[in-house]
């Protein structure tokens, strides 16, 4: 429950090639405290690193909490998002800092502070972007 290590590839008979060989590294603390993703997608073809993405979730003391996200894509070689959130627990509401980091289309850089009342977590738009919300095979759960 605290460590996985998971590698998947495929083989094509018709073309007789391996597929995308695809790697993902979990980590969890005792009760969720800290929790690591991280994951790649080795491209066999083209023999270079396709993507890797990362997300980091861990607890700062008592009451801050700070989540990362980034996605460093293998063929343009460069990230194309990368994301932190620094939030503080002041008991009903909550307050976060977030850096956003967004290439591609739709440029998306800078800083927010936001004020949510902690009942109401549906209007968090952390992980969310130009390019939708990060849901991939090689990290994180598959919905």
């Amino acid at each position: 429950p605290s460590f996985l290590l998971y590698t998947a590839t495929g083989y094509d008979i018709n073309r007789s090639r391996w597929r995308t060989l695809i790697n993902q590294f979990r980590f969890r603390a005792r009760e969720d405290k800290v929790k690591l993703d991280v994951g790649t997608r080795y491209d066999t073809n083209l023999k270079k690193m396709a993507m890797v993405k990362a997300e980091l979730d861990t607890p700062i003391g008592k009451h801050m909490r700070l989540q990362a996200i980034s996605g460093y894509n293998g063929f343009t070689k460069q990230f194309d998002y990368k994301s932190f959130m620094l939030t503080r627990d002041l008991h009903c509401w909550e307050v976060s800092l977030t850096y956003v980091d967004q290439g591609g289309f739709y440029l998306n850089r800078g800083f927010m502070i936001n004020f949510r009342i902690k009942a109401f977590p549906m209007f968090r738009s952390y992980g969310m972007g130009s390019f939708g919300q990060a849901l991939d095979t090689s990290v994180g759960q598959i919905y």
